[in-house]
């Protein structure tokens, strides 16, 4: 998954391309380097880091941002996750879950365990 924004500028050409986990690849020219971001105003800051005027920063990364993919913010699961965080799922969504499938078991043997008399 990467989206791709292009443009020229002053300083040549800058390529922003987002991936997973809020990451984000910044070219201008033959300069590259990557950073996660997750807002707009941090991949402004991000931009002017590389170089860019205050001016451009700011409207590179708005036109960026509304063309980012929408799954670039998305929880890629890593070896360092616990297994909550590994779903990308909140730890309320996670226990929500748990707590429906006891429901539904415990109803199930109920059910099961009534009809057998």
């Amino acid at each position: 998954m990467s989206g791709r924004f292009a443009v020229d500028t002053l300083r040549g050409s800058v390529v922003i391309e987002f991936g997973f986990n809020r990451w984000v690849l910044v070219s201008i020219g033959s300069d590259r380097d990557q950073k996660q971001v997750d807002s707009q105003a941090e991949l402004a800051a991000f931009l002017r880091e590389r170089g860019l005027s205050e001016r451009e920063a700011n409207e590179l990364s708005e036109d960026a941002w509304r063309e980012r993919p929408r799954d670039a913010a998305e929880h890629v699961a890593t070896s360092r996750d616990s297994l909550v965080a590994a779903t990308g799922l909140s730890t309320g969504t996670v226990l929500l879950i748990v707590v429906a499938f006891v429901v539904a078991f415990a109803s199930i043997a109920i059910y099961v365990l009534s009809r057998r008399r």
